[in-house]
This record gives C-alpha cells, structure tokens and sequence, in this order.
C-alpha cells in the first residue's frame, strides 16, 4: 500500500480483521485506523502480524484512540512517525521517528463494564480479557513490547509469507501434462474411474521434472488414492469447477483412508491448487455410525516439507441425509511426519453432519516439526445439535505451526492444543455458539504446552443463552486450570514467547516471488 492519501487500513468490519504481510509508505499518519462501532465488541478488532509502515510528514500509525477496540501487533516496523500506537485512554506509544519496531502489543478493550454478565441470546457486547502465564487479566495493555531503536525491517517480512509462482495453464506449450489428453484420457463426469489415468498423468509429470498436471473442467471420480510426487503440481480450474469425488468401487472397510496422499519427503515442493475435493460420508439412519462401513475418508493425508503449498482447496462432502446423528471418526486433512509448508485458503464446507462424532477432525496436525503455516482456517465441524466433534483443529506434539485468520461455525470446539511447542494462533472469529456442555472449550491448550500465543479471539454474538463453557481454557501439566468463561473475549493468552526464526526466508528462492491469495 504505497502512496496513500488517507488511512490505508480502517477497520470497521463486522468481525476482526487479520492481516499478514504488508508494507504501506504515505506522507502522513494515521496509517492504520480503527473505526469506532458501538453495536458489538467484535466489529474493528484486528490483528496486524509482519508489516512495515513508513511516512514521510509524521502522524500516528495505528490509531486506536477512540475506538478502543481490542488490537494485537506483532513484529510491526514503523518509521517516521509522531506517536506509533494509541489506544483508548492509554498513553500513546511514542517513537524516535527512525525505524521501531513493535515487537508485540495488546490492547483489552475496556468499554463493556466489567459488571455486564449475565448473557442473553443474541447479545453482542462483552468484556475482555487477556491471559498470561496463568494471569487472567482486564489490564488495558497486557503486552506492550516496543523497541525505539530498531534496524529497517528485513527484505523477507512480506515475501516469507507469499506463494512461489502457482501454476496455471492457458494452453501454453510448456509441458504441462493435461490429464484428459492423450496418452491419460481421465474423463470426467463419466461416472467411471478416473484414478489410474490421473495418477498415470502425475508419475510422467513428476519423471518429467516438473510435475505439472492440469484437470480441467469437471468430477474426477476416483476408486483409490492418488499419490503425490515430491515435485508434483496438481491443479484444477478453481474450487466447484474442478472436483475429485469418492467412486463407488472404492470401499474401504477398517482405518481412515485418505483420497490424496503426499510423498513423506521433508524436501518436497508439492503443490496441491484449485480443485474441490468431495469425501465419501455418505451413511444413514438415526444412528450411522458402522452404517455404510465403507464410509472412512478423509481428504489429504500431507506429508510433504516446508516448500509445499496448499492453495484455495474446498473439502466437500456427499449428503449424509436429514437423519443422521452420527458418523464414522475422520481427519479431513491431516499432517504428519515430515510435513510443513504453507497453505493458503483452505475451505472445509460442512452442510449437516459433517463431523458427527467425537473423533472428527477437520486439521490434525501430529507430531511436525518442520515450518507450518494456515493462511485463512474456514472450520465447520457439525450444526443443528448432532453429536459435535471433540474439536475441528487439533494440534498433538506438534512444533513450529502458525494460525492466521480462522472462521468457525457448527457447534465443536476450535482447536485443541496440546503437548505442543511454538505454536501462534491468530485472528479468530465469527464463532456464534457455545460449545457443547462439557466439551472443554472453545480453544484448549493442555498437557505440556509451551511457548504459545493466542490472539485475539472475539465472538460475533452469543448465538444461545451461554452455557457456562470457556472460550479459552488452559491446563498444563502439574498446573491449574485457568479459563475465561464464553463469551467473554480474549485479547491476548501468551505462554512462553513464540520463536519465529523458524518462519524466516524459504529455503527455496523462487517462494520470495508471487501474491497472496485469501
């Protein structure tokens, strides 16, 4: 956002903003303001993560002041400026006019009384709170981390952050393996199975070099699992207009299978891109757990490293019926052994059912250590009162995972956390309901976690008359539980301090180039 002439961020959306990335120069400040609205908490709530703001005439650069609503920053380069933060009645956060950097700030906004409870349906005002180390606090500005004098922000800021060039094919001559082409011949919306000729299509782009493959225009349906080299690039025209779908010879009886495999290769680029997978969950009954026993899929198992990438994929399921209760356990995505990398957009659609069980999982992540990255969480894991997932993000000795932006509906959990090691997790929203009773709450972090943030997570509105569930609940091993009780909001919960060298500059060049996609 170069050269603009009046704020080049005002946030006055329904639900909070979470931006990642950015650069803005203008001539004066405010850079970013914040919109006062008074009708809920959660409208001009954001969290800003990796940016530069320069200005050549001064002002304030994040403009809070009348607002007040809830802000967290982190790893923000500000020069030129007059004041670098005000917020509410606080003081305001004052620079050199050379380069600072704000290393990590929270804001808890204060405008809900601190008398407000008890909640009605559909209320949409509420207080805030923040938690660290074990502290559950309403302090104005929990984490206020500035340095006055800092260096100019790193070249890799914004572009550790984007996509390499994603492949795409407009009919070029650059050996892109189309796999309705001859020698392939995959047909889509046959109703046949098309797996052996997509899978034909990947191992010759993957000999090839370059791993390209193009499926164009339709339902794909397949009757076992395609794998997906180190190298390979599988992608489609975009999500419900290129579609891998379950047939109906593929009829798996025990375990969780999975309808894209990745190689386990810590070095592997694969890139997955454009297309809509559709999961066999189709059962029946009142009760449909075993019924159909074929029904056992989940969508991507991904074992590929940090140079891989996930961009705008849709997981879709079949129609499971207006009287199922309960489904077969599934991880629609899952992450394991050496899988990393960063995944763009990633679109979990749930009409009913969908995640009708305990065991359910829309992203497990297991025991990855290498660089892990979500760029936009849209999580659905049931509605209308089934029987909920224990969460629809679970994260279980895993390392080194960041969150930006998450959307959840349903009635599941968020996310689980445990056992697990710096781990950031930031900008939820839109969650409109309790958890179910005795669920835990909405995110949980457990066992021996350590090194993790959480920022911030607002509520839209109660959506029921409040159950008395956390929104945040925290129990570590040999500790205490410590909660804020939903919908009280959550600024900033901080345990331990995040390291982010892990997140620098990709290994492989050609990712500092490109656009990101949300």
């Amino acid at each position: 956002m170069i050269g603009q002439t009046g704020s080049a961020i005002r946030q006055a959306d329904f639900c909070p903003l979470m931006l990642v990335g950015f650069q803005i120069a203008m001539d004066k400040g405010p850079a970013v303001s914040v919109q006062t609205i008074s009708y809920g908490t959660a409208p001009g709530t954001m969290a800003l993560v990796d940016g530069s703001i320069e200005f050549a005439s001064g002002g304030r650069a994040i403009d809070n002041a009348s607002a007040a609503k809830t802000i967290y920053l982190r790893n923000i380069f500000v020069k030129g400026e007059s004041e670098l933060i005000k917020s509410g009645s606080q003081a305001a956060v004052v620079g050199s006019g050379e380069w600072a950097r704000i290393a990590e700030y929270a804001y808890t906004d204060q405008t809900t009384p601190a008398g407000k409870p008890p909640y009605a349906d559909g209320d949409k005002k509420f207080r805030t709170f923040s938690m660290v180390e074990g502290v559950v606090s309403r302090t104005p500005e929990p984490v206020r981390l500035i340095e006055s004098d800092a260096s100019a922000p790193p070249g890799s800021l914004v572009s550790r952050h984007l996509w390499r060039a994603l492949p795409s094919y407009e009919g070029q001559a650059d050996g892109t393996v189309i796999a309705t082409s001859a020698p392939y011949n995959a047909k889509p919306d046959d109703l046949l199975d098309d797996r052996a000729a997509i899978q034909a299509a990947i191992d010759a782009a993957s000999a090839a070099g370059h791993g390209r493959v193009f499926l164009p225009k339709g339902q794909y349906q397949i009757g076992g699992p395609l794998v997906l080299r180190a190298n390979t690039k599988l992608f489609g025209v975009g999500r419900d207009i290129t579609e891998i779908a379950w047939h109906s010879s593929w009829q798996p009886t025990s375990g969780i299978v999975y309808m894209l495999e990745t190689e386990n290769d810590a070095s592997a680029d694969t890139t997955l891109a454009f297309l809509t997978i559709t999961m066999r969950t189709q059962g029946g009954g009142t009760n449909a757990y075993g019924a159909f026993n074929y029904d056992r899929f989940g969508a991507i198992h991904w074992r590929a490293g940090r140079r891989s990438i996930i961009a705008a994929i849709k997981i879709a399921k079949e129609y499971a019926g207006t009287t199922m209760t309960k489904t077969n356990p599934r991880n629609v995505v899952l992450f394991t052994d050496s899988a990393g990398g960063k995944h763009y957009s990633l679109l979990q659609h749930s009409p009913l059912a969908l995640g009708a069980n305990p065991d359910f999982r829309v992203v497990k992540i297991d025991g990855t250590t290498a660089p892990l990255a979500f760029y936009g969480l849209n999580v659905e894991c049931t509605k209308n009162g089934l029987t909920p997932c224990d969460a629809n993000i679970e994260l279980i000795g895993a390392q080194n995972v960041r969150i930006y932006g998450t959307k959840r509906e349903g009635d599941g959990p968020t996310a689980i956390v445990r056992d697990s090691r710096n781990v950031g997790y930031f900008g939820h929203g839109r969650q409109v309901s309790n958890t179910p009773s005795g669920s835990g709450g909405m995110l949980q972090v457990l066992g021996s976690s350590e090194n993790i943030t959480i920022a911030p997570v607002i509520p839209d509105s109660t959506g029921s008359v409040p159950n008395g569930e956390p929104l945040v609940r925290e129990h570590l091993s040999g500790g205490s539980v410590n909660e804020i009780i939903y919908p009280d909001c959550l600024s900033i919960y901080k345990r331990g301090e995040l390291d982010d060298s892990m997140f620098g500059p990709s290994p492989d060049a050609s990712v500092t180039t490109g656009k990101a996609y949300m």
